[in-house]
């Protein structure tokens, strides 16, 4: 993953969460650094679960209002947009609920939900048919973190 050192340490907690909370699995379709509209989604699954279906999740360690901006943008793509941070304020949750974007606490062992993204249709078939074409899958991705720490 080409993000920010930092950011990048968000990748494998968040990976480890979302298996632990069943919303994917070892061979769920996934990618990062996915391109769209000039910028880049940091973490992209599609899961088998419909009512999951395909997720966005921006991972920042801090600058907020640029994660809200991009989380918002991939709503237009997705059902579920998330912002992965070890922190939030009370205002930074405020603002995501207004966007209707969800939030995933990171600790060192995994993600927790704790705000959830109001739910819409978005045109999540354009990003579907990225990651399917890109090929990856979430053990690939843990794969590669191992490998990167």
């Amino acid at each position: 993953m080409s993000a920010r050192a930092p950011e990048a340490t968000l990748l494998r907690p968040t990976l480890l969460g979302l298996l632990r909370l069943r919303w994917v699995t070892q061979m769920t379709l996934a990618d990062t650094e996915v391109r769209w509209h000039q910028k880049r989604i940091d973490l992209a699954f599609v899961s088998s679960e419909p009512e999951i279906g395909c997720v966005a999740v921006e991972l920042k360690m801090d600058n907020w209002p640029s994660a809200l901006r991009q989380a918002h943008l991939n709503r237009v793509l997705t059902p579920s947009s998330w912002v992965a941070t070890p922190t939030v304020t009370e205002r930074q949750e405020r603002r995501a609920r207004r966007l209707g974007i969800g939030i995933l606490l990171v600790t060192g062992s995994g993600v927790y939900p704790m705000l959830y993204p109001m739910r819409d249709t978005g045109r999540q078939q354009i990003l579907i048919d990225e990651v399917r074409l890109r090929g990856r899958r979430i053990r690939d991705l843990l794969g590669e973190t191992l490998r990167a720490g």
